[in-house]
């Protein structure tokens, strides 16, 4: 399997890929290990996490992508696969969470998914898959190059963590809109902890996706 992103704007996710990126690697350019080494700082995690990208984010991830486009010859120690990843980070269109984020992913796919790969599984949030939000589902299927298929996990008397990660509840997905309605319907015939659902016999359903996961009896997470 060939993984490829699409979003390279967060900061620890960026330092976690590097990380891997230089496992076990021999002559390691010292440029790269020095970064490598900062963004394993505690300093480093402190000042960057994981939510949504800060001021402080968004500037740290452009001075990494001006670093390696003046560092670009040295891509040429790493195979052709870590050399495409150091590419999309320098040529990524993606920063923060607003304005034209939908947009600029697309760039990015467009971009960075070889024209022959002509079947892909993209794992997404649901605000991007769903077509009514006219977000990148909707993009993507407007693109003659592609034929888009988009489904979203519904959990189904399944756990999952609350507000804050502090209590598990069970939830029953189905029971919310616009689901409800057919609620009955596609709890049935789910004996295994996943079942598919294609919504082409639900009209009114198809406007949001094209297929739903129901995810049944499923615990959360524990760590």
């Amino acid at each position: 399997i060939k993984m490829i992103g699409i979003d390279f704007e967060r900061p620890q996710t960026f330092a976690f890929a590097f990380n891997q990126l230089l496992e076990g690697k021999d002559n390691i350019p010292q440029c790269y290990d020095s970064l490598n080494k900062y963004m394993q700082s505690p300093i480093f995690k402190e000042k960057h996490d994981n939510r949504f990208p800060s001021d402080d984010d968004k500037e740290f991830m452009a001075e990494v992508r001006n670093f390696l486009r003046q560092q670009k010859e040295l891509f040429a120690s790493f195979d052709s696969l870590e050399r495409s990843f150091l590419q999309h980070t320098v040529s990524n269109h993606v920063e923060g969470f607003a304005g034209n984020r939908e947009e600029e992913l697309l760039k990015n796919i467009k971009e960075t998914l070889p024209k022959s790969e002509s079947t892909f599984l993209m794992l997404i949030g649901q605000g991007h898959a769903n077509y009514r939000n006219q977000n990148l589902a909707y993009m993507l299927r407007k693109e003659n190059a592609y034929h888009v298929v988009s489904g979203k996990i519904l959990y189904y008397k399944s756990e999952l963590w609350g507000k804050g990660f502090k209590k598990l509840k069970e939830v029953d997905e189905l029971k919310d809109r616009p689901w409800q309605i057919y609620s009955d319907e596609l709890s049935t015939n789910t004996d295994g902890e996943f079942s598919y659902k294609s919504l082409e016999a639900y009209p009114a359903l198809t406007e949001y996706f094209d297929y739903l996961i129901i995810a049944k009896g499923q615990k959360g997470l524990t760590y």
